[in-house]
């Protein structure tokens, strides 16, 4: 996408975010965000490298206390 936005610019593409970027969007469920999730969830990653998508993601619901689908308000879509 930058690359399309930023035609003439000489951008160096970085795989080491893709992949984390990627990872964040599969272990951080839908009704969690938040202005302190991004940070939350890279501190989970970087104290747990060799955890399993699935144990990262019960790492993210136990730290915001979620136990089960959450019944607060959502956020619009």
């Amino acid at each position: 996408m930058l690359k399309e936005t930023f035609p003439d610019e000489k951008i160096k593409y970085n795989e080491f975010y893709r992949k984390r970027s990627n990872l964040i969007l599969d272990i951080c469920l839908s009704y969690i965000c938040g202005c302190q999730t991004e940070e939350l969830v890279n501190k989970i990653i970087d104290e747990n490298p060799k955890a399993s998508k699935k144990a990262l993601r019960e790492m993210v619901k136990k730290s915001f206390h979620i136990r089960r689908y959450p019944r607060w308000v959502q956020d619009s879509d």
